[in-house]
């Protein structure tokens, strides 16, 4: 593989073992868009009590995720078809924090899966590559048969906006590797290159002009409202595409608004969850509130201790600490959408290959009530923001 710019003795040695052990994944890692500010070469640690207090917390989330109480309150009359299978890549990123693991996020497109596998086979930690590719191929096949589909797609696509520009092309690519090698026929495609046949009530890409079984969506039109978004969507409509992650878990789960209720015990006990899990949820989630919920001088009182996010926004876009926001940028906040949160002190992490002690964040991978993998992210500044040498993604190691 050639040089990268920045290129560490650490990332050098991981390219070389994936090109010595996995040559088919070569061409995915020799994009530019994969960068050495991507993976780091520390493994982190975590407590097993810390493990068992976010598994638990996850495996209630799912739960309360199919109830019907709890699918009739969030989706009221929504027009929206719900397929009967759960999205597939999941991810709950959290703080570890002096009083226990935070829920900061849930995400219906959490990237890097697959790039965490390659990681935590160099660094000898599970889950590796064999697993976690066995565990990607049962949920893609999984939704299929939810769907009465029993044969493999004949044809695929890995989806999202401007993908030659996507910071993290190399990942999809990947993945388009991967799902090569079992005998699938995909590609990455633009979500621009999709055509909507309503003579055939069938997902065509405009590139080869095959009919697309299956769609990984990258995108992060969540909801499927935006006007390039209209073949997709109606793909969506006539259930005619498997499509993972769908609009159904970003409403249920992913909507940074639906946080407020998921910390609400009262809501969750009116829709029928169980002390127990309300418990396991509460442990690492406390209240959510939303701008609407303040008054200006009460919520400029109390900035300090909290931090707010635009609803409708992904990557930490629009993010602001209350220990550091602007006049105007609290302006800003209070006319638009925003969700307020505590703001968490997460632990920072020391190491001899460290250039300073970094903040991180711990990322799980699940699907349908499974954890299926872990990760962190390691940074400077205020968010994760891949742009440290010594920081990205980094393999988890329970004590």
């Amino acid at each position: 593989m050639k040089l990268m710019e920045n290129e560490t003795a650490f990332v050098r040695d991981f390219l070389i073992f994936v090109e010595r052990q996995h040559p088919w994944a070569r061409s995915a890692f020799s994009h530019p868009s994969f960068t050495s500010y991507f993976v780091s070469q520390v493994t982190l640690p975590l407590s097993k009590s810390e493990q068992d207090a976010m598994t638990a917390a996850i495996l209630a989330l799912h739960r309360v995720r199919n109830l019907p109480g709890y699918q009739s309150a969030v989706l009221g009359r929504s027009s929206l078809p719900t397929p009967p299978f759960e999205s597939g890549f999941m991810g709950f990123d959290f703080y570890l924090t002096a009083q226990g693991p935070r829920l900061i996020e849930i995400n219906t497109n959490a990237a890097a899966q697959l790039v965490m596998a390659f990681l935590n086979d160099f660094h000898g930690a599970a889950p590796g590559l064999a697993q976690t590719e066995s565990l990607i191929l049962d949920m893609l096949l999984a939704q299929f048969k939810a769907v009465g589909r029993f044969e493999t797609p004949a044809f695929s696509v890995i989806l999202d906006q401007g993908v030659n520009e996507q910071k993290t092309y190399f990942d999809m690519a990947l993945h388009a590797a991967m799902m090569q090698r079992w005998g699938w026929d995909v590609r990455v495609a633009d979500v621009a290159e999709l055509v909507w046949d309503t003579g055939r009530q069938r997902l065509v890409d405009s590139v080869t002009g095959r009919d697309i079984d299956y769609v990984y969506n990258r995108y992060c039109d969540f909801d499927l409202t935006q006007p390039e978004s209209a073949a997709l969507r109606q793909a969506w409509e006539a259930q005619a595409t498997v499509i993972s992650p769908h609009p159904i878990d970003y409403a249920l789960m992913a909507q940074k608004s639906q946080l407020k209720q998921l910390s609400n015990p009262e809501f969750l006990q009116g829709v029928g969850v169980s002390e127990a899990d309300i418990s396991a949820i509460h442990q690492v989630l406390p209240p959510v509130k939303l701008t609407s919920d303040f008054s200006p001088d009460a919520l400029w009182a109390e900035r300090r201790q909290l931090f707010f996010k635009p609803q409708a926004s992904f990557g930490s876009r629009g993010c602001y600490r209350g220990d550091g926001i602007t006049k105007k940028a609290f302006d800003h906040v209070l006319t638009h959408n925003y969700v307020v949160q505590p703001l968490f002190v997460s632990k920072t992490i020391t190491h001899a290959q460290l250039p300073s002690p970094m903040k991180f964040d711990i990322r799980a991978y699940s699907y349908a009530g499974t954890v299926q993998g872990w990760a962190a992210r390691l940074f400077s500044g205020q968010v994760t923001n891949f742009r440290t040498l010594g920081g990205g993604f980094a393999t988890v190691v329970v004590d």
